[in-house]
């Protein structure tokens, strides 16, 4: 299966989930709701992206149970660096 198409399998269902969580929060609590809820999604997509990079590329030289830790380590330090830069800039 071509990398394109793994890839638009993989961010369909996610974008799906995102539009229907920003819509029904706008029409509950407001666009300052959504859009706080967009940047929060966006901005947590990087740890999740490092978690996926990381398990897909240790799981042939390392154990499972070391990948995942690996993994989430990894995960919670981009999270942290994240947040640092996006307290810094507001």
């Amino acid at each position: 299966m071509p990398t394109t198409t793994l890839l638009k399998l993989v961010l369909a269902p996610v974008l799906i989930l995102l539009a229907t969580l920003a819509g029904r929060r706008w029409g509950e609590q407001g666009p300052a709701a959504a859009v706080q809820l967009l940047r929060g999604m966006v901005l947590g997509s990087f740890g999740f992206a490092t978690f996926l990079l990381i398990v897909s590329g240790l799981p042939d030289r390392v154990a499972v149970a070391p990948t995942y830790a690996l993994a989430s380590a990894g995960a919670l330090d981009v999270h942290g660096l994240t947040l640092a830069v996006v307290r810094r800039v507001a």
